[in-house]
């Protein structure tokens, strides 16, 4: 939603929480990501739906739960401000999970539209509602072509690795894949934490 005004962001990101009933958002609070986090933390009304959603506020970031003017608000928002530091353990974190089948991200656009033509119920649909299945595939296969095209630099001080897309290109969905497997490891060690010990008698 390049370009979008931030308002109009924080509705999308709203419905999609309440459509797929979630419990968390991973923000990118770096750059425009503030400007979102504010329109996520003020109650917004859908005039498209009908419907008003409540304020949200930040989970992992004391600073940016008070720029929520409503104390009692859901704390689901996971804000990631990343930094050289931070980054690196992201990507690194990003490459192991991949090598040891942690993620599974869907087949590319080719063998994702070969498996949906073979139904011919798909065929008979719309060709908008046709585009709509497709572009999980389309999408898998624009991520996985950004995420080669990153320049790996490794600082020999530090061992850090940075990762910077080339000239005229994104790196948008790798930041949100990555960002997003991040949180995710962090929840499941938290998780692990909390899980009461069970002793065998």
């Amino acid at each position: 939603h390049d370009g979008i005004h931030t308002g109009h962001q924080a509705l999308r990101i709203k419905q999609l929480f309440y459509d797929f009933d979630c419990q968390y958002i991973v923000l990118d609070r770096a750059g425009a990501g503030i400007g979102v986090y504010d329109m996520l933390a003020e109650k917004t009304i859908d005039k498209e739906r009908g419907k008003n959603y409540e304020a949200l506020s930040c989970m992992n970031n004391d600073e940016l739960a008070k720029r929520c003017m409503y104390p009692n608000s859901p704390k689901v928002i996971y804000a990631i401000h990343g930094n050289s530091e931070l980054n690196s353990e992201i990507a690194f974190k990003f490459k192991d999970d991949l090598s040891r089948g942690k993620i599974q991200l869907p087949v590319i656009e080719v063998e994702g539209r070969e498996f949906l033509i073979s139904s011919e119920k798909f065929t008979e649909l719309p060709l908008d509602i046709q585009q709509k299945f497709s572009m999980t595939y389309v999408q898998a296969s624009l991520l996985i072509n950004e995420t080669i095209n990153l320049e790996t630099e490794i600082n020999k001080d530090t061992g850090r690795v940075k990762l910077k897309e080339t000239r005229g290109a994104r790196k948008d969905r790798y930041s949100s894949i990555s960002y997003l497997n991040y949180f995710a490891s962090e929840l499941e060690i938290k998780n692990r934490k909390d899980k009461p010990k069970t002793y065998d008698v």
